[in-house]
């Protein structure tokens, strides 16, 4: 059986099981992982917080499409109210990358 031939099955029978954090899993499999997410929503906002049920919809929202479609991207675009308040490039991620990878090495 193919990566394929599984998430089929497992997408058509609704079994597809995600863990949440705490080893709590929800079944996204029927098709409709945001739909079930919505379903467990109170219990997940009792044990954590809204911002983290805004989260999982949006992976579970990603995991439907991915396992789907094969895959899909997710853009970020940067937002700023005043004009050139923003970089016009993200070459400061990379730098930040490496000054931390810098203090990393310090550290160990």
């Amino acid at each position: 059986m193919t990566i394929d031939q599984f998430l089929e099955h497992h997408l058509r029978h609704g079994t597809l099981e995600v863990p949440l954090p705490g080893g709590r899993m929800v079944t996204a499999g029927d098709g409709s992982g945001p739909a079930a997410a919505q379903a467990n929503r109170d219990a997940a906002a009792e044990l954590h917080d809204e911002r983290f049920c805004r989260m999982w919809e949006f992976y579970l929202s990603g995991a439907d499409v991915s396992f789907r479609h094969g895959g899909h991207m997710n853009f970020q675009p940067p937002l700023a109210r005043r004009p050139g308040a923003l970089p016009t490039t993200r070459d400061y991620i990379g730098d930040a990358e490496r000054n931390l990878a810098r203090l990393d090495r310090r550290v160990a």
